[in-house]
């Protein structure tokens, strides 16, 4: 029985020995078998990592929400929304990459929702974590005031502090709107 162990044992070894793979990043070879640990460390820790995201959300206690008419930033103080619209953010963090801003469309004024962490009495949304903008779901096309610009429903800051802009399809933005117009707030 010993010797059929440690003949499988060997053999494990050696077959550990002779594969490679290639890693497609810098084309090296592997022949160690500690790569495998190494894969299965670096996953866990990802995991972790991810979860540990969950954790900071979950801190989250108000969402202020600017609205861009002047009006005071009103706060979000209930769990389960705060809760949805943390997911809405992510949700549309991981897919606003597929839907880019349209340049030239023409619209009839601002009706925009900066969603923040911090109450800024001064309604500047751009401390905002993202903002909001449906005004070009309500165009005015009664010979109202027109301009063209750069339109974007849905702008995020990313890792440098910047805002990008992108035009996400009207029903993730008919999703959000219920969640921070004022009438659903307490």
């Amino acid at each position: 029985m010993k010797k059929t162990v440690y003949l499988v044992l060997a053999l494990s070894l050696l077959l550990c020995s002779c594969s490679q793979t290639t890693d497609n990043d810098n084309k090296s070879k592997v022949n160690d078998s500690s790569t495998v640990v190494t894969t299965a460390s670096t996953t866990m820790t990802t995991t972790t990592t991810s979860s540990s995201k969950v954790d900071e959300n979950a801190e989250i206690s108000a969402y202020y929400i600017h609205h861009w008419y002047g009006e005071e930033p009103y706060e979000i103080t209930d769990k389960d929304t705060i809760d949805k619209i943390t997911a809405w953010i992510e949700n549309a963090k991981s897919v606003c990459k597929d839907y880019p801003y349209i340049d030239g469309l023409e619209y009839g004024g601002a009706d925009a929702y900066g969603i923040s962490l911090e109450k800024d009495e001064s309604s500047d949304a751009y401390e905002s974590i993202c903002v909001i903008d449906v005004s070009q779901y309500s165009w005015d096309t009664s010979g109202g005031m027109h301009s063209e610009n750069k339109i974007c429903n849905f702008s995020i800051k990313d890792d440098t502090g910047e805002f990008q802009d992108y035009n996400l399809p009207k029903e993730m933005i008919d999703e959000i709107m219920p969640l921070i117009t004022r009438p659903n707030v307490e």
